[in-house]
């Protein structure tokens, strides 16, 4: 089975001008593949664009720029699906989505397509967490859009002949341990109708920090096709009879990384609401707030700075802070920072059951 796609690879939508010149181009690009492979019954998928971006892409997922994503990006995505759409309406249509790009760009396509490596340029060398982290991820992309979920990239660079016990990074055991986990916590999900690793075999790239000997070393094979222990995990999992998958600890059983407000008083624990709603939220909330500026107060001499937690129903509160000196308020004011998330978010986040960088790119 073939996902046809444009050669539209890391496009940087940095400007108006430039985007509508692009557009025009990939128009037709569209066009003529749809022209040459429409035929081809083994083409079940159309994309338009393989990891589009935006130039300050790390500014936003920071907080440093929270203007609305340029109407002039999104609309390009959006007309070249529809484009594709309309010279072909018997195949879906996808874009392939990078880790923190907008998440209305995947608003308009048929199936979810997401390239994701958590446990190598995030979280990498805590297996353990990244496997809980994509848990998470795919359960709040499937919660927000509502359709199927393709992971079209995922893997681990490894360097042939290197190993380690415990695994450890660039070694082939690390390499197929992280594709075994994502594997396995993708077979618990009815939602997500495929995997694919990259890559194949590995290839030439670039000369970087990333890449040793300016190689991309994900592949599951050597670039002279001898097959390191990744082909061994998967040709696994190909002869494996259908059956329940294989317990893998879940987002809320596997271990997170401590969020600031994870140790509060014992009081405060107790009060927990299990169903979570505004109303039961709002004490819960306070608490683990001031628990946050107890332990925050007097830290920082010579800070001052004031902090906005805005939840929604639940309330709006701030840390004002005078030369170190954290005081928590409530309600609304001016702030040098601020975030904004639903209560029952927030709460998941405080009680470690939620990873903040999940809530982040999946939009919460």
């Amino acid at each position: 089975m073939v996902i046809d796609e444009i050669p539209a690879a890391n496009l940087p939508l940095e400007d108006e001008g430039a985007v509508a010149r692009r557009k025009q181009v990939c128009l037709r690009m569209i066009e003529e593949l749809i022209a040459r492979d429409k035929n081809y019954a083994s083409v079940v998928m159309w994309s338009i664009a393989n990891e589009p971006t935006l130039p300050d892409l790390i500014a936003r997922l920071t907080g440093q720029e929270a203007s609305p994503v340029p109407e002039y990006a999104t609309a390009f995505l959006r007309d070249l699906v529809q484009h594709a759409r309309a010279l072909d309406p018997t195949r879906p249509v996808t874009l392939t989505g990078m880790m923190g790009a907008p998440l209305e760009w995947q608003e308009f396509t048929d199936v979810i397509c997401v390239n994701r490596y958590w446990g190598w340029y995030e979280q990498g060398g805590r297996l353990e967490e990244a496997f809980a982290t994509f848990d998470q991820e795919l359960d709040l992309l499937y919660e927000r859009f509502q359709k199927p979920i393709l992971v079209t990239e995922f893997g681990a660079d490894a360097v042939v002949g290197l190993h380690g016990q415990p695994s450890l990074m660039w070694s082939e055991e690390y390499q197929a341990e992280l594709i075994r986990g994502y594997l396995e916590v993708a077979r618990r999900k009815d939602f997500v109708i495929g995997m694919h690793v990259w890559n194949f075999a590995d290839f030439q790239s670039t000369q970087s920090v990333r890449r040793v000997g300016g190689m991309n070393l994900k592949g599951v094979f050597t670039r002279d096709r001898r097959p390191k222990l990744a082909a061994h995990v998967l040709r696994e999992f190909w002869h494996r009879p259908e059956g329940p998958a294989e317990p893998v600890p879940r987002a809320e059983e596997a271990p997170l990384p401590a969020t600031p407000a994870s140790s509060v008083p014992a009081s405060a624990g107790q009060g927990a609401p299990r169903l979570y709603g505004q109303d039961a939220s709002r004490p819960y909330l306070r608490a683990l707030l001031e628990d946050v500026a107890r332990r925050l107060d007097g830290r920082r001499p010579g800070l001052t700075a004031t902090l906005r937690f805005d939840f929604g129903p639940a309330g709006i509160y701030r840390f004002v802070i005078v030369d170190g000196a954290v005081t928590l308020v409530e309600g609304d004011g001016e702030a040098v920072a601020w975030v904004r998330m639903k209560a029952d978010t927030a709460l998941k986040i405080f009680q470690g059951k939620l990873n903040p960088m999940v809530a982040v790119v999946t939009g919460q």
